[in-house]
């Protein structure tokens, strides 16, 4: 028997000596969690919740359980539970505001990240959380404020640069989103997204040469990004080096990428 099914064992032997013991439920809850049997954990909460229902932290777990789960509406439930009894807690606000962002109502959300950020300011999560609200409803300047302020007390923060950059590419703002993405190379040059996203501005800006140097790249880290495979096809088609083109092509195919139907014709 494992540790984590004696641990079980163990807090079942304690529940049937004394079953309205709301911590060990909670930890029959953890322990069920640690071997991906949320279900059950979920159930031990809920027990403990009939048990102690004020305890903001088993609701604050419910929440996170669901939303483990994908269950976004039973988390906001019990998130929404856990603040009525501890209404200032960052984690939570984070957490229910996260929930909301992976409903068809992300708007929701803005007002728990700022809660959370007026009770920590240097909590750089609501950050991310806001950042993201504003992408999903299309306000893209707010989303690129958002990520320049974040970046003024945290510049090192390699996935606001990425992040950042994206953001101006939505906007076709090429060249700032390749000057952000050259920032977060040099604090991640191995990072196979940040390389294949400064191959994509490149290339919208017709840039062939430097787009294929950061596909290559991109290849070179991550050889079943399909998307990189077909980058190269393109990029090398325009430069006229149709043979490296051809097989880039294949790889891309053979990866289960789209490839343009027009340009595997030409390749032929």
């Amino acid at each position: 028997m494992n540790e984590l099914s004696l641990a079980v064992k163990e807090y079942k032997t304690a529940l049937k000596l004394k079953p309205d013991f709301a911590d060990a439920h909670r930890n029959l809850a953890v322990t069920y969690y640690k071997q991906g049997k949320i279900d059950k954990g979920i159930n031990s909460l809920k027990k403990a919740a009939e048990i102690s229902p004020d305890d903001s932290r088993t609701h604050r777990m419910l929440g996170d359980f669901y939303s483990t789960l994908n269950k976004y509406k039973e988390a906001i439930e019990e998130y929404k539970k856990s603040l009525i009894y501890e209404p200032k807690s960052p984690a939570t606000l984070i957490n229910l505001g996260y929930a909301y962002l992976n409903t068809n109502e992300p708007s929701k959300a803005g007002p728990y990240f700022i809660a959370s950020l007026q009770i920590d300011p240097h909590d750089i999560k609501p950050y991310y959380g806001l950042a993201a609200v504003y992408g999903k409803i299309g306000n893209i300047d707010m989303e690129i404020e958002i990520y320049q302020r974040l970046l003024k007390s945290w510049p090192e923060n390699t996935p606001a640069l990425l992040n950042l950059g994206n953001a101006f590419v939505s906007k076709k703002e090429y060249t700032n989103a390749i000057e952000n993405y050259l920032l977060a190379i040099e604090k991640d040059p191995d990072n196979p997204d940040i390389h294949h996203n400064l191959a994509v501005a490149y290339l919208n800006l017709e840039q062939f040469e430097d787009a294929a140097a950061e596909y290559s790249i991109t290849v070179k880290l991550d050889p079943g990004n399909a998307s990189a495979q077909n980058g190269l096809a393109v990029c090398y088609y325009i430069l006229k080096d149709l043979k490296t083109a051809k097989k880039h092509a294949e790889f891309a195919s053979r990866l289960g990428f789209d490839v343009d139907k027009k340009l595997l014709q030409a390749l032929k």
